[in-house]
């Protein structure tokens, strides 16, 4: 790009010093100022939409690229094994009461498939104070139960990405975090909350939490909970609370066309005439 300059030149001066960017002629000073800079824009507007662009960046939701560590699930004794039962009249540990039939699950049918589980991480289970720490996804449901092992081979689970941001303000070894577990359902387009069957008695937020250990030293994660390996969680059947929840989802309705019958169209000026022929 050509910059457009200025060139200057001073009067005789005596002067002592480094003259080093300007030029010396017979005791005068020849300086070259630039009008361009460095941003290659050459129009007013331009100016007007890098500056806007600048501060919404700054501004509205900056990209935040944050070291993550990765902690897996302690086998010690054995494997956690958590199992999630949907409510339709009573509990069941089948897909059938999130309201899916045998063969949409079976047979992954689209809208089994585009359901998932989801595991909030939190730092306490007071949800007034609490701060979202990690948040991951379970989309291998499989097709015959929603019971899965946290193991390497069998569960999405079975890694959890702590935020270095977390990590460094411990002071221990250990510290313990809440998780929260949530079923999408693509067929109605509602969120299933779940309660923590140990913590089923608590009249506080504990309820829907799930106890977790992380150890910092070693980088694992488990359970902490009395009937360890066995994990229960049980759909929330409270409607005022599920009511809450499913309107913080934004579902898209989509439509098939219904395109005419045949295949002739002529146009005329701007509108569309259909003849059937």
């Amino acid at each position: 790009m050509s910059i457009i300059k200025a060139q200057i030149r001073l009067k005789p001066v005596s002067f002592t010093g480094n003259t080093s960017g300007s030029t010396v002629i017979n005791n005068f000073v020849n300086i070259k100022i630039p009008f361009g800079n460095n941003d290659n824009f050459l129009g007013l507007q331009q100016e007007i939409d890098a500056q806007t662009q600048f501060v919404t960046n700054e501004l509205i939701n900056p990209a935040v690229d944050e070291e993550r560590i990765r902690y897996k699930a302690t086998n010690t004794p054995t494997d956690a094994i958590i199992s999630f039962w949907f409510y339709n009249g009573t509990y069941v540990n089948t897909f059938i009461g999130a309201g899916f039939t045998s063969y949409e699950y079976q047979s992954n049918s689209d809208n089994f498939n585009n359901s998932f589980f989801i595991l909030d991480l939190y730092d306490t289970y007071d949800i007034n104070t609490q701060t979202k720490i990690f948040t991951t996804y379970l989309s291998k449901k499989g097709n015959t139960i929603p019971q899965y092992r946290i193991s390497a081979n069998t569960s999405q689970f079975y890694y959890l990405h702590i935020p270095m941001s977390y990590i460094d303000n411990q002071t221990g070894n250990t510290s313990i975090c809440y998780a929260k577990f949530m079923f999408y359902n693509a067929k109605t387009g509602n969120v299933a909350t779940f309660y923590n069957d140990d913590n089923s008695l608590a009249t506080n937020a504990m309820r829907i939490h799930f106890e977790i250990e992380l150890n910092h030293t070693s980088k694992t994660w488990r359970f902490i909970a009395p009937h360890y390996p066995n994990i229960w969680a049980y759909e929330i059947t409270n409607a005022q609370y599920a009511n809450k929840t499913n309107n913080t989802v934004d579902n898209l309705t989509i439509s098939q066309p219904n395109p005419p019958s045949g295949n002739t169209f002529s146009y005329t000026d701007t509108k569309i005439i259909y003849r059937t022929m």
